[in-house]
């Protein structure tokens, strides 16, 4: 489909005190399909068009010497927004999708080795469709939650770890989007080790994803993998 669309965005900002700043964000933002939902065997559809999305937030943000803490409020109404049907399993444009939450993120440094990270969001996903049969949709999680530690050992080695949690899901049954059931919650808990050179031209890591091998699903009848771990090196040139 031959379509051509702008986007744009209009943000204010607002000290209120010396280490706290108002902002307000609209925002008209517009994605075109992919390759893999435009040609995806079995799943394609090469009459899809542009989504179209209309974003609102404020929020307040927060930055002390030593650690940060910052909430959002947002709602984003989307008009035309692509993913699978719940029975054909094809991609298809929905009318009308509203999508709105909390956000909550910040961190502290509390000894020049140890800092601390965390993040809370709620979600609230609502199908405004004219032709939609509930309101409700699949695969959103009501919250996420997460926890990071980050230890410097030395100047150059450095452990971490996080737990995330990730709230219960809906899904639906792909022949009869009537019938409607829900993912269980569940906590992923990871750690890496990193040494960086002393020249700091490369960090080299090796790390655990979920370590406690942790049972879970994100998409109904489709498992994740158990215990994962990996290693790497980043290499930098200036």
């Amino acid at each position: 489909t031959d379509e051509s669309a702008h986007s744009g965005q209009f943000s204010l900002t607002k000290p209120i005190t010396d280490i706290s700043t108002l902002y307000g964000t609209i925002a008209r933002k517009v994605d075109a399909p992919t390759i893999r939902q435009l040609f995806e065997q079995g799943s394609g559809n090469s009459e899809l068009g542009f989504q179209r999305a209309k974003h609102y937030e404020v929020g307040v943000k927060n930055q002390w010497q030593k650690g940060a803490l910052n909430i959002a409020f947002w709602q984003s109404d989307i008009k035309d927004f692509i993913e699978k049907g719940n029975i054909t399993d094809v991609f298809e444009n929905r009318d009308k999708l509203r999508f709105k939450g909390v956000d909550i993120d910040g961190g502290y440094q509390f000894t020049d080795k140890l800092t601390i990270n965390a993040g809370l969001g709620f979600l609230s996903a609502e199908d405004k469709s004219s032709d939609a049969t509930t309101e409700r949709l699949q695969y959103r999680p009501s919250h996420k939650a997460s926890l990071q530690a980050i230890y410097q050992l030395t100047p150059q080695w450095q452990l971490s770890g996080d737990i995330i949690r990730i709230g219960s899901q809906n899904y639906f049954n792909r022949k009869d989007s009537a019938i409607r059931d829900k993912l269980d919650s569940f906590e992923l808990v990871n750690t890496r080790l990193k040494y960086t050179l002393a020249n700091q031209k490369a960090d080299f890591y090796v790390g655990v994803e979920n370590l406690l091998d942790e049972d879970y699903s994100t998409s109904y009848g489709y498992p994740q993998a158990g215990r994962f771990v990996y290693t790497g090196v980043n290499l930098r040139w200036k």
